[in-house]
């Protein structure tokens, strides 16, 4: 299905990844880490502070390095100050640092991990402080509900009130996890494609024009909802230090906000860093595996009738501009589904945590991206573009949308405003059959076959 094969070089430069390298990477996909794990290096394992105890708790839908569901998504919280406060002093340095220390660990930052987890037993409710009861109640995203139940019904945003603890204002949003196959052939794109594809679709008319996403180095980023990340090794180091708490080269795991200790500014103090819980070399052998997780594939109805439905479908998803911005193929890269370009998604997709500007000067705060300090203006349109996701196996890949809202394809497409208001306004027009003709070929992109996804002879082996 696509025209570029997995990666066959380690990163980038140098020797080819083995085949007990990618086994090595799969054990650590896979590994369960534990607190005070004696497998990590020098470090002190699981944590402090955690999402999942691994790689694959949340990446598994349609297979090992696929989606995740709800109950996996990961909690954002961004603290808001009013606009007459234009300077950083200690009184708003103390405030934030009451709220929630990682804000202010090396300089006042606006959204920082809520994460769901610590070994500590005063962590659940020290967190529970922070979400408003139907938030608990209906975990995750109680904060906004699709009700287009059909194409033909418009959404409605539900309430995402701000709140106050601490002596700080904040609003609480989402992420849901992304699939990884096909990341190889993505992390491979050189950087003219993005620079193609953007020109491409500024010389045209028609309201679609999209703009290359930027990491915090300002260089092109490949991956995450608004682009944010480079390269598919920052991804997966950023990964390992977020998601399960461990320390990374060049990346420090959370600290943790219920043992902290302030100077006399009311800034916490920097914790005593541990040794690495994963070495370099295990975070490449790590990368590679998922470089090698094939991309998705497009599996056509046995059934003639199904198939011709499908088909039509495909052609109603071009008339109705949807390729547009999931273009079937970019470069040599075919089925992708993605022009992987950030686009203005309408106020109704409207998230606290913005996109990177096009020149870089508000930089990534995080993994999950934002401003990069607290008083940093931030444009509506950047509140608002999301990178286009691949719909190759969107079919294994639900719920959808950045946060998860959207249980159904009809539900998804429904949300679209912006760019593609157009072509969700062009979808609710068509007649019901003409609706599940594009749902029929929607699924027919499907996760990769689970024979494709089993490292056929590896060694096994990995993580020391």
């Amino acid at each position: 299905m696509a025209g570029l094969a997995p990666a066959d070089d380690a990163l980038n430069e140098g020797e080819p990844s083995s085949p007990k390298q990618i086994a090595a990477g799969q054990e650590l996909f896979l590994r369960e880490w534990q607190v005070h794990d004696p497998r990590s290096v020098a470090g002190d394992g699981l944590g402090p502070m955690y999402n999942a105890a691994s790689c694959a708790q949340c990446h598994r839908l349609g297979g090992i390095g696929g989606a995740g569901l709800n109950d996996n998504n990961v909690d954002l919280l961004t603290v808001k100050v009013s606009r007459k406060v234009t300077a950083v002093g200690d009184d708003l340095t103390q405030r934030v640092a009451a709220f929630h220390p990682a804000l202010a660990n090396s300089r006042l930052s606006a959204t920082t991990v809520l994460h769901r987890f610590s070994p500590d037993p005063n962590y659940d409710d020290w967190r529970k402080r922070f979400l408003s009861p139907d938030q608990l109640a209906e975990l995750p995203l109680a904060r906004v509900v699709a009700i287009a139940t059909s194409a033909s019904e418009h959404p409605r945003r539900a309430k995402n009130p701000l709140q106050r603890l601490d002596g700080m204002a904040y609003q609480h949003s989402q992420r849901n996890t992304p699939a990884l196959f096909g990341a190889g052939i993505i992390d491979r794109l050189p950087d003219a494609v993005f620079e193609e594809m953007q020109q491409q679709q500024a010389s045209k008319t028609g309201g679609v024009s999209g703009r290359a996403p930027r990491a915090a180095n300002g260089k092109f980023g490949r991956f995450g909802w608004r682009g944010q990340t480079e390269n598919l090794h920052e991804f997966v180091l950023g990964a390992c230090a977020v998601e399960l708490g461990l320390e990374a080269p060049s990346h420090a795991q959370p600290i943790d906000p219920l043992n902290v200790r302030f100077d006399f500014r009311g800034r916490p103090d920097k914790p005593a860093r541990h040794g690495l819980d994963i070495s370099e070399e295990q975070c490449e052998s790590l990368t590679q595996f998922v470089a090698h997780l094939p991309p998705p594939r497009q599996v056509m109805p046995t059934d003639d009738l199904a198939a011709q439905t499908a088909a039509r479908g495909e052609k109603q998803f071009a008339q109705l501009g949807c390729a547009d911005c999931h273009a079937p193929q970019v470069a040599e890269v075919a089925g992708i589904y993605s022009d992987l370009l950030l686009h203005d998604m309408g106020a109704a997709l409207e998230d606290l945590v913005p996109a990177n500007a096009e020149l870089g000067s508000v930089g990534s705060a995080s993994y999950y991206g934002g401003a990069d300090t607290l008083l940093a203006s931030i444009s509506p349109e950047q509140r608002r573009e999301w990178r286009t996701p691949p719909l190759w196996g969107v079919r294994d890949s639900g719920p959808y949308l950045h946060d998860g809202r959207a249980r159904t394809f009809s539900e998804a497409i429904a949300w679209h405003g912006g760019e593609a208001a157009q072509s969700a306004r062009a979808f609710r027009r068509l007649t019901k059959d003409e609706q599940e003709e594009v749902i029929a070929f929607l699924n027919c992109l499907a996760a990769p076959a689970p024979e494709s996804l089993a490292l056929a002879n590896t060694e096994t082996g990995g993580g020391q």
